[in-house]
């Protein structure tokens, strides 16, 4: 591995995916670099933002930040790109995590679209492991899912999956200046391999990396997510791995 990495303070922003918290990254977070600089973008719990409000939030809350890796779980990719894309001189690179660029799910499932169904559906732990943590997931990663979807009302969760379904990031990903580094989880039923093919066409020369963990690959790996981050980091030119002067 290139020293690039070590040699060089990072700063990193996550973005989390359609839950919006910074619950789930405490493992991510604890396995970080001691050279890692690390902050959370949350999104509001209390209102419904489409895309538009949401970059603008986002956008608001990286302003004044010294150039960032944007690091964007699942929901959180378009945000990162359209930022990456109207920001070039603020992104150092980024690492799409079991994202998307356009709708990830068949349309049927849009029916979660509905707020009644967060408010009378229980979250069953098998549904959670099934699709997003993996059957072999622990007991305490299962009960931090459950609590970060339960952090959002019903109205928001609801309106979150309906722009999902509308989503376009075509642009922000032709128009992204910045490396990027796509992780794909192998064992992902929920955004799988059309969305990643979706971008490789768009981008075909995007790093792709594969990884043997279900959707939540940054709670189920945080150690192997590292090391490929870092890895990916610590290749890039000179000029992209390091921060400007001014920073």
């Amino acid at each position: 591995m290139d020293g690039t990495f070590e040699k060089i303070p990072q700063r990193f922003v996550l973005l989390p995916g359609l839950h919006g918290t910074a619950d789930l990254f405490d493992r991510f977070i604890a396995a970080a670099p001691e050279s890692a600089c690390l902050r959370v973008v949350t999104y509001p719990t209390d209102r419904c933002l489409g895309w538009n409000q949401l970059h603008q939030h986002v956008a608001s809350e990286l302003a004044g930040e010294p150039p960032v890796v944007l690091i964007a779980e699942s929901f959180g990719g378009p945000l990162a790109l359209r930022f990456a894309a109207d920001h070039p001189d603020e992104v150092r690179a980024v690492i799409l995590c079991a994202s998307f660029v356009s709708p990830p799910v068949p349309r049927p499932l849009c029916y979660l679209a509905t707020p009644l169904i967060w408010t009378f559906f229980p979250i069953p732990g098998l549904a959670i492991r099934a699709f997003l943590s993996g059957m072999r997931a622990d007991a305490r990663l299962v009960t931090q899912v459950r609590q970060a979807i339960r952090a959002n009302p019903p109205r928001v969760l609801a309106h979150r999956v309906r722009i999902a379904a509308g989503t376009n990031a075509r642009n922000s990903l032709r128009k992204c200046q910045s490396p990027i580094l796509y992780l794909a989880a192998a064992h992902d039923r929920l955004v799988g391999a059309r969305s990643r093919r979706r971008i490789g066409r768009i981008r075909p020369a995007i790093e792709t990396q594969f990884m043997e963990t279900p959707h939540l690959l940054l709670q189920t790996r945080p150690e192997e997510a590292w090391r490929r981050i870092r890895q990916f980091l610590g290749e890039l030119p000179p000029t992209q791995a390091a921060p400007n002067q001014n920073s």
